[in-house]
Formats: structure tokens, C-alpha cells, sequence
């Protein structure tokens, strides 16, 4: 029947669709990938990271450098990191999760004094 030839023709297309930028959202890669990870082993399975438990010098150098200076380089990520003996990522998540913790404390104290100015 003609429906069963052209359920043919668009299985054999299926692969040349998969790199069209027009059907990214009914692309077999995704599994392919997930599917590969799972041959490999447990690695393909993703457990959520624990949290790092930075010694108290590794704080006290990180907190003295963001007094200095909010933002860093990559390459001062890089420098930092080695002498800290921790990851690019995990100096630059920590600069990161102080910068938020900067801007709420910040907002917080604004909402603070002008509740304060209004019950005065």
C-alpha cells in the first residue's frame, strides 16, 4: 500500500533529519547519547554532587580575595584555583554564589531601613 512505502522512505530520511537544525526537537541524538553513556557503565547515570567542604584556609583566602576584587579573570580563576588546591569551577561557583549572597544581604538591608524609616 502507498502509506506503508511512505512510512519506508521516512525511516531511511531519519538520520539526515536528525542534523537538520528544523527537527533538533524530534532528534534521536539525545538518547543516542544517553544510550551511550549507559554502555559505559554507571557514568551515564548522574547522582547529585556533594556539597565541597572548603577548609578554613581556602575560606579565609577566597573571602580576603573578594574583598579586593568581586569579579576574576579567567586566568586569576585558573592562578587562584591551583594555589587553593580546588577546581576552576568550584572558585568560580564560589564567586558566583558570593556575589548572590552580596546582593541579597544588600537588598535585605535596603527593605530593612525603609521599613524602618516607615515605623518612624
Amino acid at each position: 500500500s502507498p502509506a506503508s512505502s511512505s512510512s519506508g522512505n521516512f525511516s531511511q530520511f531519519t538520520p539526515d533529519s536528525a542534523t537538520s537544525p528544523h527537527s533538533a526537537s524530534s532528534s534521536p541524538q539525545p538518547t543516542a547519547k544517553s544510550q551511550k553513556g549507559r554502555e559505559d557503565g554507571m557514568e551515564g547515570v548522574r547522582k547529585a554532587k556533594s556539597r565541597t567542604a572548603f577548609s578554613k584556609e581556602q575560606l579565609q583566602t577566597l573571602h580576603q580575595r573578594f574583598q579586593s576584587q568581586k569579579y576574576l579573570s579567567p586566568q586569576q580563576i585558573r592562578e587562584l584555583a591551583a594555589a587553593l588546591g580546588l577546581t576552576y569551577k568550584q572558585v568560580k561557583t564560589w564567586f558566583q554564589n558570593r556575589r548572590m549572597k552580596l546582593k541579597r544581604c544588600q537588598k535585605h538591608s535596603l527593605w530593612a531601613e525603609r521599613a524602618q524609616c516607615l515605623t518612624q
